[in-house]
């Protein structure tokens, strides 16, 4: 095991084994994932909070909702609150397409990644594909009635 300071934080060389769930570019094999076993305390599972939160604060996060396969892409990708908050702005499939272009190829996982998400920022999900598809539908139907 390496230990080594990066942007303030000690860190520790992680293996290389990938997991079976992820498919990475080389890019990841560096990747150290900061130590985030600790969850995070009550006070700063508010949405107000949640802009402030460092990429090791969003670490910790998705170790308590048990997103582990998601911590490398995190990590390499310097995903902290604010990245968080422009993640949030996605519907289901437009976060589900973000992750897998960061290495999420299970789609149970970055399903439960935005439902968590929106249990954190307290907002209901957007509509659904299949609704987006019907309303576009009727709207389409409607601007050839005219």
């Amino acid at each position: 095991m390496l230990f080594f300071l990066s942007h303030g934080l000690l860190v520790q060389k992680k293996s290389t084994a990938i997991s079976p769930s992820m498919s990475f570019t080389p890019l990841y094999s560096d990747v150290v994932i900061p130590p985030c076993d600790e969850p995070l305390p009550k006070e700063m599972l508010i949405p107000e909070k949640v802009v402030s939160w460092t990429v090791q604060e969003v670490c910790r996060w998705l170790k308590m909702k048990k997103l582990n396969d998601l911590l490398l892409p995190f990590v390499w990708h310097n995903i902290d609150g604010h990245s968080l908050l422009a993640l949030h702005a996605h519907r289901a499939e437009g976060v589900v397409e973000v992750l897998r272009h960061m290495g999420a190829t299970r789609v149970g996982i970055s399903l439960n990644f935005y439902m968590f998400l929106n249990e954190l920022l307290a907002a209901p999900p957007g509509p659904t594909y299949q609704e987006m598809l019907v309303i576009g539908g009727v709207a389409a139907l409607l601007w050839a009635c005219l």
